[in-house]
């Protein structure tokens, strides 16, 4: 008997099961090149995607257990200011008294502060400043070494690592007069972000020189223990050698695990405070056993660090890893065969599945639901092991295999049709984006970079920082977009580029855009600055009739090179000047308020407008080595000034005391009369006129 024909299965539209398994196969290689890095561009793309990936899972996992035996002592704002406290309490106090003065502080600070820990029964004090050498107070030394030599076996010092060249890294130990030659006296605080992304994930607890310099670690080489190592040694815990992926303690904020809510800072100040001292810390017993670290908590240190769970100060940092140490809880990271072996497992779940199931719609309705359950179940297995296992790989699988089958053929149909295209991702200026406007090829050449000569203007409002900490936030909003807006407005008049706010202050530019003479942004830039003035004035004039205080700003202009061009990431870059320029135009905003005039321009600015302007005085500012000639705008006869300066420089100064009593030139003229009281009110002996100016 003859056989009947087998009814022919319908094949998919636009593809056989061959071609599909074809298909899978490719996109399955894909995703294996693309995660494991096979030199495709992507693969870069997809790793740092899945870093984030990981980062997030962090701060949905069970973090480290915050030990309360931790505390942070920050020096922070309020222990800089001291302005929670009265001035009769300050003057009570000796140690309030030298913190009230600018830091660095008188180490005999450092001495009660740790005399203080000691006595209240510290188990351990960890000091996250590094002392170098002498401060050059003998008196002072000796009794912050007198504290640590009482409390020797309970204080880490922090060492640190310091670059010799570009190449080489040494270890520099604390001053020796403060050590007393144990082994667990000091460690290193200096920690190595992810070179991809500069995020903090992981903590060296030892380190040796070549490592620190990129390489590895030689045979016989010495092993530098870090902060956090040497803590973990005195608290009974040997150290570990290796770089080790911390597990941040963490407080659960707004759905997510946040590691800058844990050990929160405590400032410094209250130790010494007697009302803090009592209600705060119960007269010491508070710190009986403790584990206190001491260290930077104020923005002007620039020590915070960008963790996966959130910026922290490096005090935090060195507690996060101690107590990952103490506690033996890290993450670990997957190992490749894992990886490979869930890519290539949920590739072929993929494949099966889009040549069995003929709805497109059901075979996304199943891949979804099983990339959630894949999502939940290696969140739950790497909450359970410790190994921070994202899954990613299979996703990758998964979701290649997938969308390639199911759209292989709209997008081959697509591909002839469409163009990829940029997305504008990063915000200009509104006189950048006309110049696009205009001349697309002009703008594109500049944003390739280049060095042109520019005018740069700064201009930054005085003692902002104690006013946004005196005023309403909604005033302070409404006062500083209203300044933004005007001194925009005359940049804009004179055909400058707003390059951009750095807090309160404004720089911008003239000809990186457009090719102008230096008369022509000389002219132009003092134009602005002008209107700028005027502008404030209005506005203050109107603020103070709704009884805000008024902005007193400082300008500073130069015309110099620089390199123009887009700056920033990939994700956002900015039309902007940077160099010699811009550091100088800064510094001279820096000047006018020592000089106590608003509006100082460089000589080449002077040279070029032609304008009358008044020279100040020549000054060596500090990065410079070339003396630096100032003019200003004043308004007035200026005989008398330049009479008063030629005698200064002879050593006659009467002129300077009669402009010093009022006037547009009592400004400079204080200035040079306290140049010479610090002298001992003697012009130097063949002085060249120039002043060499110590801060910025």
């Amino acid at each position: 008997m003859a056989r009947l024909p087998k009814t022919a299965k319908i094949r998919r539209i636009g593809f056989s099961w061959r071609e599909r398994l074809l298909v899978a196969l490719g996109m399955t290689v894909l995703a294996g090149l693309l995660w494991g890095g096979g030199g495709l561009f992507l693969s870069e793309v997809v790793g740092d995607f899945e870093k984030r990936w990981q980062d997030r899972l962090r701060t949905q996992l069970a973090p480290t257990a915050e030990r309360e035996d931790f505390v942070f002592l920050g020096i922070d704002e309020a222990s800089m200011t001291l302005s929670a406290l009265e001035s009769e309490e300050i003057d009570e106090s000796a140690v309030l008294s030298a913190m009230s003065r600018p830091y660095p502080w008188d180490r005999r600070v450092w001495a009660q502060t740790i005399r203080r820990l000691g006595d209240a029964g510290a188990r351990l004090i960890l000091i996250d400043v590094f002392f170098p050498g002498p401060s050059g107070d003998t008196l002072a030394d000796w009794e912050l070494e007198e504290a640590l030599m009482r409390y020797r076996d309970r204080i880490v010092l922090a060492s640190q690592w310091s670059p010799v060249d570009q190449l080489a890294m040494q270890h520099l130990a604390p001053f020796k007069g403060f050590l007393g030659g144990g082994t667990n006296e000091y460690g290193f605080v200096n920690y190595a972000p992810d070179w991809r992304d500069d995020v903090f994930r992981s903590a060296q607890f030892g380190m040796t020189a070549n490592e620190m310099s990129g390489g590895e670690r030689l045979p016989g080489e010495e092993v530098v223990f870090s902060f956090a190592a040497v803590a973990g040694r005195a608290l009974g815990v040997e150290p570990r050698e290796d770089r080790a992926l911390l597990r941040f303690a963490a407080r659960e904020q707004d759905g997510v695990y946040q590691a800058a809510q844990a050990y929160p800072v405590r400032s410094l100040y209250t130790l010494f405070g007697e009302r803090e001292w009592e209600a705060n810390y119960e007269e010491g017993r508070f710190f009986k056993d403790k584990v206190v670290i001491v260290g930077p908590a104020a923005k002007l240190f620039h020590d915070e660090l960008k963790t996966p769970s959130g910026t922290i100060f490096g005090a935090q940092m060195h507690l996060q890893a101690l107590g990952c140490l103490l506690e033996d809880s890290f993450w670990y990271e997957s190992p490749r065969w894992l990886n490979w072996l869930a890519l290539l497992g949920l590739a072929g779940v993929a494949a099966w599945l889009v040549m069995r199931v003929r709805s497109p719609l059901v075979v996304l309705v199943i891949s979804v639901g099983i990339a959630v359950l894949w999502v939940f179940g290696c969140a739950y297995a790497a909450n359970a092991s410790g190994v921070l296992f994202t899954g990613f790989s299979g996703l990758l699988g998964l979701g290649l295999v997938t969308v390639g089958c199911e759209g292989a053929e709209f997008f081959f149909e697509q591909k002839a049709r469409k163009k990829l295209h940029r997305q504008l991702s990063r915000s200009v200026s509104p006189d950048v984006a006309e110049a696009m406007v205009r001349a697309p090829e002009g703008y594109l050449d500049a944003a390739r970079g280049g060095r042109r000569t520019v005018a740069v203007l700064f201009s930054d409002v005085r003692n902002f920082t104690a006013r946004s900490e005196q005023m309403e936030p909604e005033a302070l909003v409404l006062q500083l977009n209203a300044y933004f807006s005007s001194m925009v407005g005359a940049v804009f008049a004179t055909k400058g580029t707003i390059d951009k706010f750095i807090g309160d202050a404004v720089m911008a530019s003239w000809g990186g855009l457009l090719d102008l003479s230096e008369e022509e942004m000389a002219e132009s830039s003092l134009a602005a600055a002008e209107g700028m003035l005027q502008a404030l004035d209005g506005l203050n004039r109107g603020w103070q009739d709704v009884g805000w205080e008024k902005f007193e700003v400082g300008i500073g202009i130069h015309i110099g090179e620089a390199v123009v061009g887009e700056i920033g990431s990939r994700e956002r870059s900015d039309f902007t000047a940077i160099g010699d320029a811009v550091n100088v135009a800064s510094r001279i905003e820096g000047m006018t308020k020592q000089l106590g005039v608003q509006l100082l321009v460089s000589g080449r600015v002077a040279k070029a407008a032609e304008a009358g302007l008044c020279l100040l005085g020549a000054f060596r500012v500090k990065g410079r080595e070339e003396p630096l000639e100032v003019y200003a705008v004043m308004g007035e006869d200026q005989s008398s000034w330049e009479e008063a300066l030629q005698a200064l420089r002879g050593g006659e100064v009467g002129g300077m005391s009669a402009l010093a009593q009022g006037g547009v030139f009592a400004g400079p003229a204080r200035f040079y009369l306290k140049w010479l009281e610090q002298r001992g009110g003697v012009v130097p002996a063949g002085w060249d006129g120039v002043v060499t100016l110590e801060s910025k």
